[in-house]
């Protein structure tokens, strides 16, 4: 393998090369999934869970991380040790404000890292030179300083936008030497388009800044540009030549601006398909402003011109102007001055819309029997419509230009999703019928009404966490209509009760931080599609459990009732059940049996409650592999189970470990796989029986830490950590293992890449 320093241009993917696992690395360091986290093969969810720091204890393997919506403040030296397979780490709307110098430097194979909705002021030194994308969205960021990206040749993807970042902020030679294509800076304090960024470039957003026109070399540097995003601005004047510069472009957005004219050399450019002109001050249109005259010139038919809200008089628009246009519907057209003879009462809306289908018809009748394909059809068409490596994105094939609630935003690129969070919105939106992806956390919002949703059918995700919705504010049945909702996010709220009805086809339900204390019989009927379901960190207690809600959840894999009021084990869980999390509670028992109806349950979470005994066989299950137990008042071991990987009995009053009563037979051909115990914090003068590693003989760590003999003064046996390294012959086993886990398809670096929206902001 290359040195990290080495050059690779000929890697194009974003999955680095693979590399051994290294020897003697102890494996305590990297037990299981950190407290309160949800993981899956090689991803840890970590989101929404109030945390102040990054978690300790992620597996060494894990390519995601998704610690977003939390309060983390720092991202300290060692946070990301050992993770040097980590793909991608999402720290979106926590508090970060610092970020140590050497705080990435483990992470040898990061391509995505996203920090937007914090508060630095600085963008990180030290960047892996793997780093695909960098999205750094509304912080403090006044500077892009020369050399900060020096060296990161594979930086596709930079997003920037709001904060607070002028031309001067920009230094000369802060892009030298990498090749960047997609460039965000919306929403800061440019006034004229920088002139020092990649020459690579194929997107360009400098929308709703104070630009205020557009000179002859502006563009010099960005021959390959493909989208050029300048809305919002001041712009009065584009210079003749301006886009003479960039001959492969193929959208143009110049809308809300105070243009007089539509921009020169529009016909020119042989590949667009796409110009945004609306809400200028554009008050006619010459009959060559679009369109190349000659049969002799090749162009690329428009699928999308926006002209409205212009001052234009339509009645004078020439209809050959548009004569280079792929459908009647590819232009919106129409003005504010209302005709005396048009009724007052039909309203600006119907009056536009007839404006727009008279002058539709008036174009067309006239050149119906005109062959618009063999003037202007031909080589241009056929360029396939790039915006950047990583995202192939076509000319929408709904209705031209989408639509979006006015207080959100739709990516071009996504055409499926909106985004309305971090808005300071105190009632929904209306939802476009066409909208799959609605996110709508961290607002105001107080209400769910139905009004909003009334087009809404084809919605498969909804995100109102971190809001003030109370129950009583959710119009009854507002969920329940959506046939193709899977997904439905209503943790930290203000909901006193469970917001039911809810649609069949729900398959992820996240409750989480709010003020439910009961389950009403019928609440969770008609979900046979419910796998996940959260409840934590609510105010249930044992009596939710009488008309026992869980019973017909056929399919239920994970249930979190942690951190709420009980203080016995929820009766009747469905045999589905894999996850259990009921750590926090009072539970003072396990009935016996009690887990020989879930025989499909891998992990059990049973921290911080009031344990006192477990009944012998009480765990002797197939698939369990992680139990937490923590925190309890237990003063004896039970029986462990062959599958079981990862103990945790620390913080509990055990004196003494009896190791035959945690395995009381020897069977050579069904090995226990127990690798790590923590027995911490508990009353033990002396270590394990060596008898331990005849019945254990993978085990790798036992944890003893400090132990509480004296009471009021911990104390620490001689050994607080035991750690038995891999044999030659073992560690050989495990690097073969490793390479055939990391021998990975094509298909699996699809699916990777693709777990985080592509749209991540």
């Amino acid at each position: 393998m290359e040195d990290d320093d080495d050059d690779d241009d000929d890697d194009n993917s974003l999955f680095p090369t693979t590399e051994p696992i290294l020897p003697l690395i102890p494996f305590d360091l990297f037990p299981t999934c950190p407290f309160g986290c949800q993981c899956y093969v090689r991803v840890v969810h970590c989101s929404d869970l109030g945390l102040t720091s990054i978690p300790r204890n992620i597996p060494p393997d894990t390519r995601m991380i998704d610690l977003q919506n939390n309060k983390i403040k720092e991202v300290k030296e060692n946070d990301l040790q050992g993770l040097t397979s980590l793909y991608a780490l999402a720290l979106n709307n926590n508090k970060i404000y610092k970020i140590h110098p050497k705080a990435f430097q483990p992470t040898k194979r990061l391509r995505r890292l996203y920090l937007s909705h914090n508060q630095l002021t600085e963008i990180p030194t030290n960047l892996p030179r793997t780093l695909a994308e960098l999205r750094i969205h509304a912080n403090k960021v006044k500077k892009i300083p020369k050399d900060v990206f020096k060296g990161m040749k594979s930086l596709h993807v930079l997003e920037m936008s709001a904060n607070p970042l002028n031309n001067d902020g920009i230094e000369p030679g802060a892009f030298e030497g990498v090749n960047i294509y997609h460039i965000r800076i919306a929403e800061a304090k440019l006034t004229s388009i920088p002139k020092d960024l990649p020459s690579s470039l194929l997107e360009l957003h400098l929308d709703d800044n104070k630009i205020t026109g557009i000179e002859l070399e502006d563009f010099n540097r960005y021959k390959d540009l493909q989208r050029l995003g300048l809305g919002n601005n001041k712009i009065k004047e584009v210079e003749n030549g301006s886009f003479a510069n960039i001959p492969s472009i193929r959208e143009i957005h110049l809308e809300k601006n105070k243009l007089k004219k539509v921009p020169p050399g529009l016909p020119d450019l042989k590949y667009l398909q796409v110009v945004f002109l609306h809400s200028n001050h554009i008050a006619k249109l010459g009959v060559n402003d679009f369109c190349p005259t000659g049969r002799r010139k090749k162009k690329a038919l428009y699928s999308g011109i926006s002209l409205f809200n212009n001052p234009v008089k339509y009645w004078e628009v020439q209809p050959s102007t548009f004569r280079c246009i792929l459908a009647r519907n590819s232009v919106q057209l129409g003005n504010f001055l209302k005709p005396q003879h048009i009724n007052s009462n039909m309203g600006i809306q119907s009056y536009l819309l007839i404006v727009h289908l008279l002058w539709a018809a008036l174009v067309f009748c006239q050149y119906e029997d005109y062959d618009f394909e063999d003037e202007y059809g031909g080589e241009p068409d056929q360029v396939p419509y790039y915006f950047n490596p990583n995202t192939q994105v076509e000319v929408p094939h709904f209705p031209f230009p989408v639509e979006c609630a006015k207080e959100c935003f739709c990516p071009p690129a996504f055409p499926l999703s909106m985004y309305c969070d971090h808005r300071k919105l105190k009632t929904i939106p209306n939802i476009p019928s066409h909208v799959q992806q609605l996110y709508l956390q961290n607002n105001n919002i107080e209400a769910v009404p139905a009004g909003p949703f009334t087009n809404a059918t084809f919605i498969r995700e909804i995100n109102l966490s971190y809001n003030n919705i109370k129950f009583h504010m959710i119009d009854h049945g507002v969920f329940a209509k959506f046939s193709n909702l899977v997904q439905l996010h209503l943790q930290h709220n203000e909901l006193e009760e469970f917001p039911f009805p809810l649609p069949s086809s729900l398959e992820r339900l996240l409750l989480g931080f709010n003020k439910i204390s009961r389950l009403p019989g019928n609440a969770l009927e008609g979900l046979p599609n419910m796998t996940m379901l959260d409840l934590c960190n609510n105010l249930l207690d044992d009596s939710v459990f009488k008309e026992k809600p869980f019973s017909n959840m056929k399919n239920l894999m994970q249930l979190n009732l942690g951190n709420n009021k009980l203080q016995t084990m929820p009766p009747d869980l469905p045999p589905s059940l894999q996850h259990l999390s009921l750590e926090n509670n009072s539970i003072s028992r396990i009935p016996e049996n009690y887990f020989n109806r879930l025989p499909q349950i891998i992990a059990v979470r049973m921290s911080h409650n009031n344990l006192q005994n477990i009944p012998h066989n009480t765990f002797n299950l197939p698939n369990l592999l992680e139990l937490h137990l923590g925190h309890n008042k237990l003063k004896q071991v039970f029986y462990i189970p062959r599958s079981l990987q990862h103990l945790y009995i620390e913080d509990n009053e055990i004196e003494n470990i009896n190791v035959t009563v945690m395995c009381p037979t020897l069977d050579p051909l069904n090995i226990r796989q127990l690798t790590y115990i923590r027995v911490d914090q508990n009353r033990l003068t002396s270590p394990i029986s060596t008898y331990a590693f005849f019945c254990f003989p993978l085990i790798r760590t036992i944890y003893y830490g400090e132990q509480n003999v004296t009471g009021s003064r911990p104390s620490q046996l001689r050994t607080p950590v035991f750690r038995r390294f891999l044999t030659p012959e073992e560690f050989q086993e495990a690097e073969d293992n490793h390479e055939t886990l990391n021998q990975e398809t094509e298909e699996d670096h699809e699916a990777e890449d693709s777990y985080l929206h592509p749209y991540y902001h």
